[in-house]
């Protein structure tokens, strides 16, 4: 088992292919979910592979894609793709969540929002 630096950092990339912020990571996990991946066409509407609980259909968010950072990446990923599921309560959300240590959204006009807890350097 390797172990992890406390000084570990991670670029987190936007669906244009640019560096939004690097993440001091430390000792935990962080997961990535978009919507930018797995899509495809159904008629007129666009579609992708997240799906929505509550409509059971592909998620309509704001949110391009949600980061979360927690001690385990199962909590990081259970975090990540319901922070984006929320969609515009998404971070509100999350920083009622104990579990959730950090999130950070890329909206869809390239907006770039984070809970208070995330420390990021741009």
């Amino acid at each position: 088992m390797r172990s992890c630096s406390q000084d570990a950092r991670v670029d987190l990339i936007d669906p244009w292919g640019e560096t939004v912020v690097t993440v001091p990571l430390g000792i935990g996990a962080l997961a990535t979910s978009s919507v930018t991946r797995r899509r495809w066409r159904v008629g007129d509407e666009d579609a992708h592979h997240l799906i929505d609980p509550r409509t059971r259909q592909p998620a309509r968010t704001p949110v391009f894609s949600a980061s979360v950072t927690a001690t385990t990446a199962t909590e990081a990923e259970v975090g990540a793709k319901s922070v984006l599921l929320h969609g515009a309560d998404g971070l509100v959300w999350a920083s009622q969540q104990d579990w959730i240590l950090g999130a950070l959204v890329v909206w869809h006009d390239s907006s770039v929002y984070a809970t208070k807890d995330l420390e990021v350097a741009a």
